[in-house]
């Protein structure tokens, strides 16, 4: 099940900044404020985590990371088309420098959009709607995008890359340890979430368009199979 999601700012119980102070506790610590804050935002239909400060001390310090680039943001889309490799879109927005990097993750057949392809994106700069401008302009929109989807732009083009993670800052004041499996659950479970929510934002859009269609994916069904198989040996 796909649930709409809430806006980050905002009065009253209906956004996030509303509903904070149910989920965390003030802390005692010098500097503390009457409630915790999140530091920063995310667009309408984009899921993710969001950063909440309890003192002052800590909206000062994560808003001056923000503002420097010092943290890592990557989001995970499900873009119409077939993107291969990794590449930078280097494309002015709003009249300033806009910088994207993406990697192809996956690809699958689709009945509807011939193929879609899982991408991993970093923005390197911070322009307003910056990732789904960047993917729309190449010819890959992100699945859902209705505002966008129609603005390719030929003089807009990706450059390939070799690696994406040679372009992508690093960060090495923070190390999370996390095993192999756990690397395995947590992935699959991102990509799951993701396609349930992509799926969600069509029907809220109007499912049954003819531009607007449930895309049909065509996925390896051997586990399936297997199942299948399984469960007919048990009946017999």
């Amino acid at each position: 099940m796909c649930f709409q999601g809430i806006p980050t700012q905002g009065k009253g119980e209906g956004s996030v900044q509303g509903r904070v102070k149910y989920c965390l506790q003030p802390t005692q610590l010098p500097g503390a404020l009457f409630r915790p804050h999140q530091v920063h935002r995310l667009d309408a239909g984009t899921g993710g985590l969001v950063l909440i400060a309890k003192t002052r001390a800590a909206v000062a310090a994560l808003g001056t990371d923000l503002a420097a680039h010092n943290m890592q943001k990557r989001y995970l889309a499900l873009v119409i088309g077939r993107l291969d490799g990794d590449g930078i879109v280097n494309y002015p927005l709003q009249g300033k420098t806009a910088i994207s990097i993406y990697s192809a993750v996956q690809h699958c057949q689709s009945e509807s959009y011939g193929w879609l392809t899982w991408v991993s994106l970093w923005p390197k700069t911070g322009r307003n709607h910056q990732l789904r401008k960047h993917m729309a302009y190449i010819g890959h929109p992100i699945l859902g995008d209705m505002q966008y989807k129609h603005h390719r732009k030929p003089d807009c083009k990706a450059v390939p890359v070799a690696d994406a993670q040679l372009h992508v800052p690093q960060l090495h004041d923070l190390i999370i340890e996390v095993l192999p499996e756990q690397q395995a659950r947590m992935a699959a479970a991102a990509q799951a979430a993701a396609m349930e929510a992509a799926i969600g934002l069509l029907h809220e859009q109007g499912l049954g368009q003819q531009d607007q269609q449930q895309p049909k994916l065509k996925v390896d069904t051997q586990q399936q199979q297997q199942q299948q198989h399984h469960s007919r040996k048990v009946d017999s």
